[in-house]
């Protein structure tokens, strides 16, 4: 299986949804609509 990197935007992007207490189901989805 292929390694993605995690680029420091990407990483923002997700410590900010974290904070913002959204769930990790709604987080996957707005990972993945940005790709």
């Amino acid at each position: 299986m292929k390694e993605e990197k995690t680029t420091p935007l990407r990483e923002r992007m997700i410590e900010d949804m974290r904070i913002r207490g959204m769930s990790p189901k709604i987080q996957q989805g707005h990972i993945s609509a940005v790709r």
